[in-house]
């Protein structure tokens, strides 16, 4: 069965971005903006696994904080 933590996922992504060779500071900001999901996933709703977000959850107004109110 594959991992699904966010944490393993997450490595592998970055992994993936090194091998397209994106610059450090792009995949500081994807890392960062990855952990901040991760941890409102937890804090919010209690989601530990990546196998447990849905659309939904991603859709929700909450879930893209500050960000969602310059739209």
């Amino acid at each position: 069965m594959a991992d699904l933590s966010f944490d393993s996922l997450i490595e592998e992504y970055l992994v993936y971005c090194h091998i397209r060779q994106l610059r450090q500071k792009t995949m500081n900001s994807y890392e960062q903006t990855l952990r901040l999901f991760q941890r409102w996933c937890y804090n919010e709703l209690g989601i530990m696994t990546v196998d447990a977000v849905s659309e939904s959850v991603i859709q929700r107004p909450s879930a893209c904080g500050n960000m969602c109110a310059a739209e």
